[in-house]
């Protein structure tokens, strides 16, 4: 009984620890809103975020990658209702394209550079735009530049659904680039989810393209609990087109609290041509901390 109690007093002291500091953050968010607007009444509430990210990768031979992230999302509804400001200490335009989106990489293998992006959004039609200017600090003391166009929309007819993604990027230091995903999808009773992934990635600098295709399935065990399996093949075109390893992963995804507390562990199976397609085993532990 006495554990019992003090779980939960140790639970709604987490609880007003977390919501006295979201509220500061949005508090803080909406003063400085108002200001750069010029307004003096909000014209709706402010929804600023920080996400705490802890990543852990462990591999075979005992190898360990851990490398903690942090990204804030701010939110200027008063100065600009699709305007999104952000600030990371990785560049989020690399890891939300879906060549790397969809690849399990180890944390340490991940870009981990400080900048600032500015998320301008647009919808015309049925078409969704998105146009993310980046700066970066870091690479050797100097600032880099970075641009996200992203053109996506869905499609669906019954349990059938597409959606199409086009993404062109750029950074002042690799060129160009563009990523395109069509990835079909199939909805089954129950609330799972069959995705066929076909995903391809071109970058000018070095005259490469990547590709992702494979089956991912979703399986929701519960309100909480999920469950993703997931069997890729990734090419390369370099020196010529050939399949550079394929990658099985099942994944377990836990909700804690929503909107609070996440987490996922993912163990993986990567087998690279390099090694004559013998698999290398690894595990990815990852837990998100929401204000």
């Amino acid at each position: 009984m006495d554990a019992t109690i003090c779980d939960s007093s140790l639970k709604e002291d987490f609880f007003e620890w977390h919501d006295k500091i979201a509220a500061e953050i949005d508090h803080l968010a909406e003063d400085l809103d108002l200001y750069a607007s010029n307004r003096d009444d909000p014209i709706k509430p402010n929804h600023s975020q920080i996400t705490v990210h802890s990543g852990v990768t462990v591999s075979e031979n005992g190898k360990r990658a851990f490398a903690p992230s942090v990204g804030v999302k701010l939110h200027l509804p008063n100065l600009q209702r699709k305007l999104q400001l952000r600030f990371t200490n990785y560049d989020e335009t690399s890891e939300d394209r879906g060549i790397n989106r969809s690849r399990y990489r180890p944390e340490s293998a991940k870009e981990k550079d400080y900048g600032t992006s500015l998320a301008l959004f647009q919808t015309l039609g049925k078409l969704k735009t998105e146009f993310r200017p980046r700066a970066d600090f870091g690479r050797g003391g100097k600032i880099q530049t970075a641009y996200l166009f992203d053109f996506s929309s869905s499609i669906e007819r019954g349990t059938f659904s597409l959606d199409p993604d086009l993404q062109l990027f750029a950074r002042s230091d690799v060129g160009t680039g563009q990523f395109f995903s069509i990835d079909p999808q199939l909805k089954f009773a129950g609330g799972d989810k069959l995705t066929w992934l076909i995903e391809e990635q071109y970058t000018d600098s070095d005259n490469t393209m990547l590709t992702n295709f494979g089956p991912r399935w979703v399986h929701p065990f519960g309100a909480r609990l999920s469950g993703e399996y997931a069997l890729i093949f990734e090419g390369s075109n370099r020196a010529t087109y050939h399949l550079e390893q394929f990658v099985f992963s099942a994944s377990l995804h836990y909700v804690f609290w929503k909107n609070i507390l996440n987490f996922s562990a993912t163990p993986y199976w990567t087998m690279p041509k390099a090694r004559k397609f013998k698999a290398i085993s690894a595990v990815d532990m990852a837990a998100d901390l929401i204000f």
